[in-house]
């Protein structure tokens, strides 16, 4: 697609994994963690630098607040707790500890006992019977950010809590043609030749094929494994701290954000 000049992500957190793990879990007060945009996409912002063969951030700018997860959209009358929660209110909550843990079985993979007996108990007692209204999360719930790069490449990049789906979605536009991929596939259009090439991940995904966040946990973990029985040690110095750039790109952006201007980065 010839030269690279600017690059459109989205990056689809989803309202229940938003609200499980960034209101409700381990990340959703950044005293305990981190900042969402470091948590959630350091690995959008090493794709980037990736994508763009190790060239260096120059400058951020970003936006982002927690706009639904607070005490000011509480619904009057509701109670601390889900399972407490009349049902007037409940039923038209889309985050309901009780639709997301008891009604449904997939958003109970993160813990040892899947009963119904032991998720009632978690949702009494536990952060996860909380309601989304009435915890101590501090993290965005959306944050876009704008990154200039070495050679005056610019990247759009929008972290979404609310979307139906995962995933993500991206468009990288070149000089000579456009990629468009939704994390599985990428369609690639030429300009010149006015042709459209669609390339599917899903047929060469070999073992990665069902792994966590798109096979990129079987591809990490094969890398590492590849560069410890393979790899020159020699090497590994400039690996990790390629490595360090995307942490930068996220700090930066969270200083940024919480600033609300502007930012240039040193090279």
């Amino acid at each position: 697609i010839g030269d690279v000049v600017s690059i459109q992500h989205l990056e689809q957190v989803g309202y229940m994994h938003a609200a499980h793990s960034f209101c409700r879990g381990n990340w959703g007060n950044t005293e305990r963690a981190t900042p969402m945009i470091l948590q959630k996409c350091c690995h959008d912002f090493d794709q980037f630098v990736w994508w763009l063969g190790g060239r260096k951030c120059t400058g951020v700018s970003s936006f982002g607040e927690t706009s639904l997860f607070n005490a000011a959209h509480r619904p009057e009358g509701a109670p601390a707790r889900c399972l407490d929660c009349p049902a007037a209110i409940e039923r038209k909550c889309p985050f309901s500890a009780r639709k997301i843990y008891l009604e449904r079985q997939d958003w109970r993979y993160p813990f040892v006992d899947k009963s119904d007996a032991a998720m009632e108990k978690m949702l009494r007692e536990g952060p996860y019977g909380r309601c989304v209204y009435a915890c101590d999360n501090d993290a965005v719930d959306h944050q876009v950010v704008n990154l200039r790069f070495e050679g005056g490449v610019t990247v759009a990049h929008q972290m979404e809590s609310f979307t139906y789906a995962g995933g993500r979605k991206t468009r990288v536009f070149g000089t000579r043609g456009e990629i468009v991929g939704d994390g599985r596939t990428l369609t690639i259009h030429h300009f010149d030749t006015r042709t459209t090439e669609l390339w599917d991940s899903a047929l060469e995904a070999g073992l990665a094929q069902g792994s966590g966040h798109g096979g990129g946990d079987y591809g990490l973990m094969d890398e590492l494994v590849r560069l410890l029985t393979e790899g020159d040690p020699a090497t590994f110095p400039a690996i990790f701290e390629a490595s360090l750039e995307s942490h930068r790109i996220a700090f930066a952006a969270e200083a940024s954000r919480r600033a609300q201007g502007a930012l240039m980065l040193a090279k």
